[in-house]
């Protein structure tokens, strides 16, 4: 699976059915390398991955993310496998935990988010599946924004070793470079700038501008999956002063601070 094209990450629930097609195929022919989709409260996400895989012919689809909470893990695992068959080499399955206030509205429960998905993660190694094997299994990647979550899918962790492999790093959005880098560079290699992004949503520190470069993390783990929002240099003044907006949000809810 070549992961070396840049992805673009979409809202897709705003699009009706007959705009969908026509949307994926436009990103593929502009030569993106991923299409992530989000899950809310619209189209389930593994249905809507299937379809995007039909209406294209080359172009990664990645779940981004799929609510762990919302499918048991063989299914979860199971639909994986099958798209992976059916699709060899073009679909990623990101799975979340999304957060509470999200999963009430789901109707769906909520648990402590790094426990949740250490159980989660090693109930899909085991779950039997009886049809053709896929050519290789689908790749799996988190939705991480703080530390304990991003130890969950460190190669380290127990739960990458399976046959439902874990990929090594997180998946996190929104962000910006700097910020990841922060988040999956050893402290000890860090610069004190760097250090100081890790009080994202503490009340010490905000996020960083939009369009920032990283600083001091060169050696960082980046997974390709990552998704990094860029701004046209002609709009990064306006993006610095709105951009850090959407991203605050996620950082001050509990369930992000905590996973």
């Amino acid at each position: 699976m070549d992961l070396s094209a840049p992805g673009v990450f979409v809202f897709l629930d705003n699009l009706s059915g007959p705009e969908l097609s026509p949307f994926a195929r436009k990103v593929e022919s502009l030569g993106y390398g991923v299409l992530w989709y989000t899950e809310g409260v619209g189209r389930e996400s593994l249905s809507l991955g299937t379809y995007l895989l039909t209406q294209t012919e080359r172009i990664v689809i990645g779940s981004g993310i799929a609510v762990a909470f919302c499918r048991e893990p063989i299914a979860a695992a199971n639909a994986a496998r099958a798209l992976s068959e059916l699709f060899p080499g073009r679909f990623i399955l990101g799975l979340g935990v999304s957060n509470a206030a999200g999963n009430a509205r789901r109707g769906v429960g909520y648990e402590p988010p790094v426990t949740f998905m250490r159980n989660y993660l090693a109930r899909m190694k085991t779950a039997p599946y009886e049809a053709p094997a896929p050519p290789a299994e689908t790749p799996v990647v988190l939705g991480s924004l703080h530390p304990k979550m991003i130890g969950v899918s460190a190669p380290r962790s127990p739960c990458s070793s399976s046959a439902i492999p874990v990929a090594p790093g997180p998946l996190p959005a929104p962000t910006c470079p700097s910020t990841y880098a922060s988040l999956t560079t050893p402290r000890r290699r860090q610069r004190p700038a760097d250090r100081r992004h890790r009080g994202l949503g503490t009340g010490r520190r905000g996020p960083c501008p939009a369009g920032r470069t990283p600083r001091g993390g060169g050696r960082s783990r980046l997974h390709p999956a990552a998704q990094f929002r860029r701004i046209a240099p002609a709009r990064r003044a306006r993006a610095r002063s709105v951009g850090p907006a959407p991203v605050k949000v996620r950082y001050v809810r509990p369930s992000y601070l905590t996973s």
